[in-house]
C-alpha cells in the first residue's frame, strides 16, 4: 500500500510540474491517474487536492464543465473533512470559472463565500487575488460595489499594515476604486 501511495504522490508531483510548464494536457493525465489511486486508498485529503489541481488544469484547457465538476468534487471533500480553511480557495476558483463563463450572479455568490472564509481563517495572502478577480467582475458588470464592500469589510478586520499591503498589491484600477470609497479608508 505504501508503494501505491508513493506512486500517487509522484503522479501528483508530475502533474504540478506539467502544469507549471504549461503542459496542461499532461497535467490532466497525471492528476486523473493519481485520483484513481487515491480513490482506491480512500485518501480524502490528497484526493481533494488532486481534484482541485485537475480543475485548475482543465480551466487552462477551457474544459469548463469538467473543471467545475473537479472543483465541486474537491469542495465537497474539503467540506466533509471540515477543511473550510482550504475550501475557500476552491470557491475562489469556482467564482473565476463562473466569471469566465458569464454567470456573473454565480461568480458573486462564490466570491462572497470565499471572502467570508478568507476573513474567518485570516488568509490575507489570498485577498489581493480575490479582490483582483472581483475587479474583473466589476468591469464585466459595470458595477464596482462588490469590491468596495469587500474592502470596507476588510477595514475592520485586518491590521492596518496588512490592509495597506493588500491595497498596494492590487492593480492600479482597483487601488483607485478602493481609494475613492469614502468608507474604505
Amino acid at each position: 500500500a505504501h508503494a501505491v501511495y508513493e506512486q500517487a504522490q509522484v503522479l501528483g508531483n508530475l502533474g504540478v510540474l506539467s502544469f507549471t510548464t504549461n503542459h496542461f494536457k499532461e497535467a490532466v493525465d497525471y492528476y486523473r491517474r493519481g485520483i484513481n489511486i487515491y480513490l482506491s486508498l480512500t485518501d480524502q485529503p490528497n484526493l481533494a487536492q488532486a481534484y482541485q489541481n485537475l480543475g485548475n488544469a482543465l480551466f487552462r484547457l477551457e474544459q469548463f464543465e469538467e473543471c467545475e465538476q473537479a472543483h465541486q468534487q474537491a469542495l465537497s471533500i474539503y467540506e466533509q473533512l471540515g477543511w473550510n480553511h482550504i475550501s475557500c480557495e476552491v470557491k475562489m476558483n469556482l467564482g473565476n470559472l463562473a466569471l469566465v463563463t458569464g454567470d456573473l450572479s454565480k461568480a458573486v455568490r462564490q466570491y462572497r463565500s470565499a471572502f467570508q472564509d478568507f476573513c474567518t481563517f485570516e488568509k490575507w495572502i489570498f485577498m489581493p487575488d480575490l479582490l483582483s478577480y472581483v475587479l474583473f467582475l466589476g468591469e464585466a458588470k459595470k458595477d464596482y460595489s462588490l469590491i468596495q464592500e469587500f474592502y470596507r469589510n476588510l477595514s475592520g478586520k485586518v491590521p492596518s499594515e496588512t490592509l495597506a499591503k493588500i491595497r498596494y498589491s492590487l492593480p492600479k484600477e482597483a487601488q483607485k476604486i478602493v481609494n475613492t470609497d469614502p468608507l474604505g479608508e
